[in-house]
């Protein structure tokens, strides 16, 4: 594997704890995480959580957000396409 795609990574029902922290650090390739600005509210969080770690991940590791997105992406499948196609073509 060359690259790790997220979209929601950590992603849980509506109010449903997390049981385990994603293993973030764990990656060994460059990871693209996607999370839209309306997700359910453990993602923004998880998204700080993931921030912090950037730096630490394989070069070219970014997080992207996409405004006015919920979890499944309704409405913004173009906006999601265009940051993952855009993502492979310089990963």
């Amino acid at each position: 594997m060359d690259a790790c795609i997220g979209i929601g990574i950590s992603a849980t029902d509506d109010r449903q704890p997390m049981r385990m922290p994603y293993p973030f650090t764990q990656i060994s390739v460059p990871l693209l995480d996607s999370v839209g600005s309306e997700d359910y509210p453990a993602l923004p969080r998880q998204a700080k959580a993931l921030d912090a770690l950037l730096d630490g991940l394989p070069p070219g590791s970014v997080q992207f957000r996409i405004e006015g997105a919920g979890h499944y992406f309704d409405d913004q499948y173009d906006a999601l396409v265009e940051v993952i196609i855009d993502w492979l073509e310089k990963t």
